[in-house]
């Protein structure tokens, strides 16, 4: 219909960005050179397998890119989290300060004069020639300064919970092991012509038992680490622990 508003929700930008052309060719070289290794019927380099698989690696990692910038820039900052739900954060300084504030009678200026107007309409009036009685139990019990206080205490109690839930760990990493899941698939789909297969452990350490080698290690996590590399502004260096919690999936 001609000027309806439809509500839309939960709607996400999505970038287009675009990789560099020797990022594109380099993605494009490690999904052959794996499909070659790992698949269980070889593809010829130069075939029309290899030349789809060539030109569709490129496009995988802008995707899978473009999402995990739209995905970060609608994550809050876990630092930011905490302070912002702190028990001596400025949030909860301001309702402390405010509970301080508020009146323990109504009959103060300037709730006097907002009870009128909400109930009668007229700041001025004492309401007795008027039938406002739904107006008077709503104010009572959701505007009035006494429901007003414990609705603000009630705040105090979430912000500390929340606090509490946030914890004292590292940030959490979903937007990065999305971005790994969405290239595993696209691997396993395309790379190993095995949607079932399994990435197996991408952990490798060094013929010396104690002396490990640090990173993950494989072809796809190289593949995973590369693909970083697109991304602009800053750089998320460290994959090792998305890589590994995606690459050892049962499923």
């Amino acid at each position: 219909m001609t000027g309806t508003k439809v509500p839309v929700r939960h709607i996400r930008k999505i970038p287009r960005l675009k990789i560099p052309d020797d990022l594109d060719k380099e993605l494009g070289e490690q999904a052959v050179q794996a499909a070659r290794k790992r698949r269980k019927c070889p593809i010829n380099s130069k075939g029309d397998a290899a030349i789809l698989l060539y030109a569709s690696a490129g496009q995988t990692v802008e995707n899978a890119i473009n999402h995990f910038l739209s995905q970060r820039g609608f994550e809050i900052p876990i630092a930011e989290f905490r302070d912002t739900v702190n028990p001596r954060g400025y949030l909860a300084t301001a309702i402390k300060k405010l509970l301080k504030q508020l009146p323990s009678e109504e009959d103060t200026v300037p709730f006097t004069h907002m009870r009128r107007l909400y109930c009668y309409g007229d700041a001025d009036s004492e309401g007795l020639d008027v039938d406002r009685r739904n107006r008077e139990t709503l104010w009572t019990f959701k505007l009035s300064p006494s429901a007003l206080a414990e609705s603000l205490r009630q705040w105090l109690e979430l912000l500390s919970e929340l606090h509490e839930t946030a914890g004292k760990g590292r940030p959490p990493i979903t937007a990065q092991k999305d971005f790994v899941l969405e290239l595993a698939e696209w691997w396993k789909r395309e790379v190993l012509a095995d949607e079932k297969a399994r990435l197996g452990s991408s952990r490798a350490t060094h013929s010396a038992p104690k002396a490990p080698l640090k990173g993950q290690r494989g072809r796809f996590a190289t593949f995973v680490q590369t693909a970083a590399r697109g991304i602009p502004g800053k750089r998320y260096s460290n994959w090792d622990h998305a890589i590994r919690e995606i690459s050892e999936k049962k499923r």
